[in-house]
């Protein structure tokens, strides 16, 4: 990873109202995003914002552990 690509969380929100993404590129730091496809829209999101300035996307679990990495092109990391 590179020191100057931004990087997006995407984390289950406190509530269990869906997921919040969040990043210093997303507008006002975090965006929520609810219903049934919370995590797809999300990540959608985060890779659509990102593609004039990839980016890493981490995915967290309740517990705050990473599940899963990719880059903004969908490339999975970890």
């Amino acid at each position: 990873m590179n020191s100057s690509q931004p990087v997006y969380e995407v984390r289950p929100r406190k509530d269990w109202h869906g997921f919040d993404l969040v990043g210093h590129r997303v507008p006002l730091g975090r965006l929520q995003f609810e219903g049934p496809d919370a995590i797809v829209d999300a990540l959608n999101y985060a890779k659509v914002y990102s593609r004039s300035h990839p980016g890493i996307i981490h995915v967290f679990d309740e517990s705050g552990a990473v599940v899963w990495t990719a880059d903004s092109n969908g490339s999975l990391g970890e």
